[in-house]
């Protein structure tokens, strides 16, 4: 991937849309990994209680 950003980079190729797609995809991702960890963290708390 990061080949990839710097070849786009060198060709001129990463414009604003480009940028703002990421950044809406890592917020994705963030989001995503925030929940899966406080799903985690009320499985662990269930089985301590049980």
């Amino acid at each position: 991937m990061e080949k990839k950003v710097f070849q786009m980079e060198q060709e001129g190729k990463l414009d604003e849309g480009f940028l703002a797609e990421v950044s809406a995809q890592l917020r994705q991702v963030s989001t995503f990994c925030g929940l899966f960890h406080f799903v985690l963290m009320v499985i662990k708390t269930v089985l301590l209680v049980a």
